[in-house]
């Protein structure tokens, strides 16, 4: 018997954001990212997606509360992010 409803895969929720800061902090910890499209000379938006990881260094971020960093890390997801969005012009 065929199914009433064709079965398809929702499709991923993503956060966006427009912060290089935040985002690199993101990157640094290992969130996974989804996209980075360029929206002018200085305007990134980078997309990493919604799990419940992403959620969890969103919280952190966001507490203002002083966690360690590695330094070298997040300015390499810096960098990541800026080289990134000059390939996908």
């Amino acid at each position: 018997m065929p199914a009433l409803f064709p079965i398809s895969r929702m499709a991923d929720c993503h956060h966006a954001t427009k912060d290089p800061y935040l985002a690199s902090f993101l990157l640094a910890e290992e969130a996974v990212l989804a996209g980075v499209t360029r929206l002018g000379p200085k305007r990134v938006e980078v997309r990493f997606v919604a799990d419940w990881r992403l959620h969890e260094l969103l919280r952190l971020y966001q507490s203002g509360r002083a966690i360690p960093v590695v330094p070298s890390r997040l300015f390499d997801a810096f960098k990541r992010i800026k080289s990134l969005s000059r390939e996908r012009r």
